[in-house]
């Protein structure tokens, strides 16, 4: 399962004028899980409104960026990419206690725990550009999720712990 990470502002602001293939499952005061449904296809999306995360879940592309086009249409400026910065991925990544990360280098993807290390110590060479952190849960044993930017892939397996990821990643996030 993925999760493309996005920032949705005033979403409550819209709530009830949303169309009528967007479908309310459950709602509380931190979290507000939907139903996007298509012709062809039918997906959920996670707002957390209190931080402003939009978590699209989709395994295809395609069916992400229909879900972001409908939304955008909604949404319009208070709809946009998540795009941390360096040092804010930086922060989120290394605040982890149990993390790996992988790296490409001479278009290979590396990965040790020396990298890791030098990587949370800022000193890693410049040509190695992160490509993913495995971040383990410390409430949930033998459970992790992979973080690649602007997504979240988890294991079928671990889809019982959605919440707590999710969770996990806003908790621990840094940005804003």
């Amino acid at each position: 399962m993925i999760l493309y990470i996005y920032k949705l502002r005033n979403f409550m602001s819209k709530i009830n004028d949303l169309p009528s293939n967007i479908i309310i499952q459950s709602q509380d005061e931190d979290q507000i899980l939907c139903s996007v449904k298509f012709d062809n296809f039918s997906r959920s999306i996670i707002v957390h409104p209190n931080s402003d995360f939009l978590f699209i879940i989709a395994n295809k592309k395609s069916e992400k960026r229909k879900i972001f086009k409908l939304l955008y249409s909604i949404f319009k400026e208070n709809l946009s990419y998540f795009r941390p910065t360096a040092e804010e991925e930086h922060s989120f990544i290394c605040s982890n206690k149990d993390v790996s990360l992988k790296f490409i280098h001479d278009n290979k993807i590396e990965y040790s725990n020396n990298l890791t290390k030098e990587y949370c110590k800022k000193t890693l060479n410049r040509d190695y550009y992160f490509y993913e952190a495995k971040i383990n849960l410390d409430s949930i044993p033998n459970c992790y999720f992979l973080y690649y930017g602007d997504a979240i892939k988890i294991k079928d397996s671990f889809r019982d712990h959605l919440s707590s990821i999710i969770d996990s990643f806003e908790n621990n996030w840094v940005v804003e």
